[in-house]
């Protein structure tokens, strides 16, 4: 049985059992571990869609992308293992160096941590990596708030709003 055979499933408990069952019978079934993790994220079950990432981890450790999306779960826990996102984050940058969405999850570990000036740097190379992305300059401007810095904040502020605009105007095309 594929995934990619798999209808879409509006009931999200069908499709959480259609997929446990799925892996138990195939277990290296890489999108079917996305898809439960998917499931447990949609039903607020963020500890599960978590276990589920480090089970596909540890199966296929390659997997692109599997250490973000655990990272990205992580952050969604209360409470948050702050440590462990930022080990997480870190081995995701080994395996996907260049990918913005490594640098915008540690800024955000890092201001949630305190970790003002850390979090500023990470937000910057989420934004030099991916301009076009609004959310790194709103998070760098509610960091340069917190940082007492006005003009910077406004700065990154406006500069969202104008992605954004960007953004909105090459939908319409």
């Amino acid at each position: 049985m594929s995934i990619h055979k798999v209808l879409v499933v509006d009931d999200s408990k069908t499709e959480l059992l259609f997929l446990s069952d799925l892996l138990q019978k195939q277990p290296a079934t890489p999108e079917a571990y996305l898809r439960l993790a998917e499931a447990y994220r949609n039903t607020g079950r963020p500890e599960l869609e978590v276990a589920t990432l480090d089970k596909l981890a540890r199966i296929q450790p390659d997997y692109p992308m599997v250490k973000v999306l655990a990272a990205k779960a992580m952050l969604s826990l209360d409470p948050v293992d702050y440590p462990a996102v930022l080990k997480t984050l870190v081995e995701a940058e080994k395996s996907s160096p260049q990918d913005a969405d490594v640098f915008y999850l540690r800024g955000r570990a890092y201001a949630a941590t305190d970790r003002a000036r850390e979090a500023v740097a990470a937000f910057q190379r989420a934004i030099e990596l991916r301009p076009m992305d609004p959310a790194p300059y709103y998070q760098l401007g509610l960091t340069w708030r917190k940082l007492g810095q006005e003009s910077l904040s406004r700065e990154a502020l406006n500069r969202m709003q104008h992605v954004k605009q960007a953004a909105g105007a090459s939908d319409q095309k």
